[in-house]
């Protein structure tokens, strides 16, 4: 934290770039604007966050407008924890495990902050719902071979990539969690082409 570097950019004028952005391999990482995370709520925050509230996102030098949903509670009392899913105003480039803070916008006071558990939840969650919270915590605490099924039962039967891609995990967590599945019976192959060796 703090530290600074210099990344020399040929080809691109500093207007093309913009605060928050992220440099990265390509087709690695994509921006996305609804996020669930684990969030914990400052004991000294000035009262009670209700559900749909607006705050402002931060996560590294990314700052969005954004809407937070209460998956687990009706209301988040000061000092408290709750699953959340945050619905951005514009895309930010997050990958599952990334720290963000939120602050509420006016007057600005820093509210709390959690931890990305899926970048890419695919569509707005049901509140209150136990197999929701299920999922989310197997997301957090999960090892890669439970994570992994987790995101094929929710859609299967399911090309290798897009499983991968799904899972919210590292590609290579992923790729060595997949032969660990078909070896115990786990996970059934479909494709007689398929290698354990190929993902």
């Amino acid at each position: 934290p703090g530290s600074r570097v210099a990344v020399n950019l040929t080809g691109i004028s500093k207007d093309q770039v913009q605060r928050g952005e992220v440099v990265t391999v390509p087709g690695w990482l994509k921006p996305t604007t609804l996020v669930d995370c684990h969030f914990r709520y400052l004991a000294d925050a000035p009262g009670p966050l209700k559900h749909n509230a607006q705050v402002d996102f931060f996560s590294g030098a990314a700052e969005a407008p954004a809407w937070v949903r209460l998956l687990d509670k009706e209301v988040l009392v000061p000092g408290d924890e709750a699953w959340v899913q945050i619905r951005l105003a514009a895309p930010v480039a997050l990958v599952k495990g990334d720290r963000f803070i939120l602050r509420q916008p006016s007057p600005s006071v820093t509210v709390g902050g959690g931890i990305v558990v899926n970048p890419f939840p695919g569509r707005r969650h049901q509140r209150f719902r136990p197999e929701i919270v299920a999922q989310l915590e197997t997301l957090i605490h999960g090892t890669p071979e439970e994570i992994l099924l987790q995101a094929l039962e929710r859609r299967q039967p399911s090309e290798v990539g897009d499983l991968l891609a799904r899972s919210s995990l590292a590609r290579q967590q992923a790729r060595d969690a997949l032969p660990v599945l078909v070896r115990d019976g786990q996970v059934l192959v479909l494709d007689a082409k398929f290698s354990i060796a190929d993902p």
